[in-house]
């Protein structure tokens, strides 16, 4: 079972703004009927049992709110009868079902939490694992639906890391990218790659949004212009993969400053990398985006090693 490492503390206590002690002595808390389970100061808390620790804590904290809203509710009808206006009220009390719909969305919610980390925690090189929700689901709840009966967050985690941690999920992880990368450069419609002044071409289709052309605009649409710069952060990517990290940092400096740019500008040209290693220009209605012999390279091989297509 995996244990707590430091770059986790960071998403842990962004994804539900707390910050947990890894030797907390009650590693889990009174939830319903259950016994309490201690464990030794000395011993690091797992990952899993982190997450059981603050998902009984949620439906604890349910319990408590309920507690404290009723009681309040109870001394304000004496307070009101003593006073002879029995029928005012101003806050309602809190039905046990009530409670039970809480926890089932706080259920729902931290299933979602947990399986929108592990896509993050066990990618590679910023990109996600393409996680089966369905096939978890399955496994863990069979035919049964999701409740705060049938939910235990550590189990939930402990099966993420089984099935996606280490190699495995790293490897789904890039035949995703590959994927994407192979359909954003539109590859399988690339019929005949052009190689000019030794780089390879790829030419990425670009559309003006029609109603700024009636005014002389020329600005990409925004489907065009998203498509764009997924493309390229894609790229960027793969070049981290191909350990090409600042040619990869110059590739996400162009896709976040083409996010931001209204007016397209016919054969304008970004050199990107310190020796050009790729070359983009840009035309109304396509993106031709110039590669040299290195990274056209790696691109190859990339694909060749993960690309999966059915």
């Amino acid at each position: 079972m995996q244990t707590i490492h430091s770059h986790l503390d960071a998403s842990f206590a962004a994804l539900f703004g707390v910050q947990e002690t890894p030797t907390a002595v009650d590693a889990y808390l009174v939830h319903d009927d259950k016994p309490i389970e201690t464990v030794s100061p000395s011993v690091e808390l797992t990952v899993a049992q982190r997450f059981e620790s603050l998902w009984q804590k949620g439906c604890l904290a349910i319990d408590e709110a309920a507690a404290a809203r009723n009681q309040f509710r109870s001394e304000e009808a004496a307070l009101f009868k003593e006073l002879g206006h029995p029928r005012y009220s101003v806050l309602g009390t809190v039905s046990p079902c009530e409670c039970e719909s809480d926890k089932d969305s706080l259920a729902k919610g931290m299933f979602d939490a947990l399986i929108w980390l592990a896509s993050k925690q066990f990618g590679s090189d910023g990109s996600e694992v393409p996680i089966d929700r369905h096939d978890i689901h399955e496994k863990l709840y069979a035919d049964e639906h999701l409740s705060h009966k049938t939910f235990h967050a550590d189990a939930l985690w402990e099966l993420l890391e089984r099935t996606y941690g280490g190699d495995n999920g790293k490897r789904l992880a890039l035949e995703k990218l590959a994927t994407e990368f192979y359909r954003a450069f539109g590859l399988s419609r690339q019929d005949k790659v052009e190689v000019k002044g030794g780089y390879t071409i790829i030419n990425l289709h670009a559309y003006c949004d029609s109603f700024d052309k009636k005014y002389g605009r020329n600005r990409l649409s925004y489907s065009s212009q998203e498509s764009l710069v997924s493309a390229f952060r894609l790229m960027a990517q793969v070049m981290n993969w191909a350990s090409l990290d600042d040619l990869a940092e110059a590739i996400v400096g162009f896709a976040k400053d083409l996010s931001y740019r209204d007016d397209l500008v016919s054969r304008a040209r970004f050199n990107l990398g310190d020796k050009s290693e790729v070359i983009v220009i840009t035309y109304l209605n396509r993106f031709e985006v110039r590669m040299n012999q290195q990274v056209a390279e790696q691109v190859q091989i990339f694909l060749g090693n993960y690309l999966k297509l059915e």
